[in-house]
């Protein structure tokens, strides 16, 4: 996965692993051979499939189940009714 995670720009991860499949040292690997392009991995599984220090991994951006719950309930709610 190393080489494919340096070839993609986003990554949509939801195994049943109850491990992490991407880790740090995996992106970090990746990352040198990106010539600084950004990396989204989107994480829908629980338990998460991106290990937590991918998050400290210069231009590697995560969002997990609740960034994206957190932003379709903001993009996605009914308008306020007017009282």
């Amino acid at each position: 996965m190393p080489d494919q995670l340096a070839e993609l720009d986003v990554v949509f991860c939801a195994t049943g692993s109850e491990e992490a499949v991407v880790t740090g040292p995996m992106l970090l690997g990746a990352m040198a051979e990106r010539d600084a392009r950004p990396l989204l991995l989107v994480d829908l599984a629980v338990p998460r499939d991106v290990s937590p220090t991918a998050r400290d991994v210069t231009d590697v951006m995560v969002l997990d189940v609740r960034d994206v719950s957190r932003f379709a309930g903001e993009r996605f709610a009914p308008p306020a009714r007017a009282i």
